[in-house]
């Protein structure tokens, strides 16, 4: 049995967290006797062809890839590097699928797709025939080299993310033009927190008696990406000043936050973006970890998790995986976007009671060491890649 996985980096993602996943994925893969081999390729790089046409001809059980750009390289022929590799192709997407569209529907031999959220992975199946695989895999928990007792912490409230302006993504929206379905996108989203963008959407046309075939749904899904970047941008920025309003200090992490106008800015601790691995340590050195999910309605993403395994509180609003895994007072905090209002009283009650905010951050370490780390993804969902 073929037991060599090829692992790609054709793209960096923010922080460069994906070279820490690969890592990780390749400590855990050697345990089940896989031999794994790394490629990272710069796309303006002068051998990236060289470097790929190393790869062709060659089999391997899998290959896999982060938020991949390897589907868009042809060969001088014009056919794809991918379908010249003896091996199923599995893009790890982060996002969702709407923001990889286009990569998404090239047809190769054997594409397929690693989603970290069930309803991504329901869209997958339903508007991509393409795609011979689609596996649910969320990402896996990683674990800071010094985690500071509870106690001896210096962050209070930790947010991590950078900042984009919600009023300019708005001046974008106009400038470009955009049709009402993009406006009607932004108002449902809003009005009904519950639901996915396609779930939206679809409700957006049925309203007005259209119908669209699954290709046309994806095409017209992608070109309104910037509805949901701009709904989320509105709830950050009304996520972090509902807390400066009750003058609760934020520790920020991230680009952007200079240009974030709000009242009481005093409150707002504004610290330059780090590396991925910084970031653990500061989640190490944290009380309180705020998170705002990117609109991850059956998923998890990473920052819970992170914020779990360093034994800092995660604060976060919910979905329906993580209710499923996580106990709400027990594990950690969950909040309501449609509430937030009760958020302060929330990391209020946790600053002033250590004592139980210190149990609820050991019993989500203990949740997530056993069931949530980068081993339980691989033992969990190795034989539906490789078989």
């Amino acid at each position: 049995m073929n037991k060599n996985i090829l692992i790609f980096i054709s793209r960096i993602l923010c922080y460069e967290s994906n070279r820490f996943f690969v890592s990780e994925i390749e400590r855990c893969l050697h345990d089940y006797d896989y031999e794994v081999e790394v490629c990272e390729i710069d796309l303006e790089d002068g051998e990236i062809e060289l470097k790929l046409m190393g790869y062709v001809g060659r089999s391997f059980c899998a290959i896999i890839d982060f938020n991949s750009a390897l589907p868009r390289l042809e060969m001088e022929n014009g056919e794809r590097y991918l379908d010249h590799i003896d091996a199923p192709f599995y893009n790890y997407i982060v996002d969702h699928p709407l923001y990889h569209h286009p990569v998404i529907k090239l047809n190769l031999k054997r594409s397929n797709v690693i989603c970290i959220d069930r309803k991504h992975e329901e869209y997958i199946r339903n508007h991509y025939a393409d795609i011979q695989k689609v596996i649910f895999m969320p990402l896996g928990a990683m674990e800071a080299l010094n985690v500071i007792p509870y106690e001896q912490r210096k962050i209070d409230v930790l947010f991590s993310g950078s900042y984009q302006s919600s009023r300019e993504m708005m001046e974008q929206m106009k400038e470009m033009n955009a049709d009402e379905t993009m406006y009607l996108l932004v108002q449902e989203l809003q009005k009904n927190t519950k639901q996915t963008q396609e779930e939206a959407l679809k409700y957006i046309l049925e309203q007005r008696g259209e119908t669209l075939s699954d290709k046309e749904f994806a095409d017209c899904l992608n070109a309104l990406y910037l509805a949901e970047r701009y709904v989320r941008a509105c709830f950050r920025e009304k996520l972090i000043q509902t807390l400066l309003d009750h003058h609760i200090d934020i520790t920020v992490y991230g680009t952007g936050w200079e240009d974030f106008k709000c009242s009481n800015k005093e409150h707002l601790i504004i610290k330059n973006s780090v590396s991925f691995p910084v970031s653990l340590e500061i989640i190490a050195d944290s009380k309180i970890v705020l998170n705002i999910m990117p609109w991850f309605k059956d998923g998890i993403h990473d920052r819970v998790l992170s914020a779990m395994i360093n034994k800092a509180v995660c604060v976060t609003d919910s979905s329906t995986y993580m209710k499923e895994h996580f106990k709400d007072g027990e594990d950690l905090i969950y909040y309501s976007l449609d509430e937030l209002e009760k958020l302060p009283q929330k990391i209020t009650k946790l600053l002033n009671d250590p004592n139980q905010a210190k149990q609820i951050s050991e019993c989500g370490y203990n949740v997530v060491k056993e069931k949530h780390m980068w081993k339980n993804r691989i033992e969990e969902n190795i034989i539906k890649i490789t078989c």
